[in-house]
């Protein structure tokens, strides 16, 4: 059960309340997935895209199309 804990994100105990605490061979990963995150509601944003519509697969395929 132990060798569990080595692939969770967060730890077992959580502060009530509080942010989990991230395991620290998560954390880089965590800040670059939330910089990719910001990028690209920038460029949404930029492009004049209402955060609805990129739940909408129509415009997914506009924005992807190659």
């Amino acid at each position: 059960m132990e060798t569990d804990l080595h692939y969770r994100l967060f730890d077992s105990e959580i502060q009530p309340f509080g942010e989990p605490p991230i395991q620290p061979r998560f954390l880089k990963q965590l800040e670059q997935l939330k910089c990719a995150i910001l990028q690209a509601i920038g460029q949404l944003k930029s492009m004049h895209v209402k955060p609805y519509f990129i739940y909408q697969q129509r415009y997914i395929q506009l924005l992807f199309k190659e």
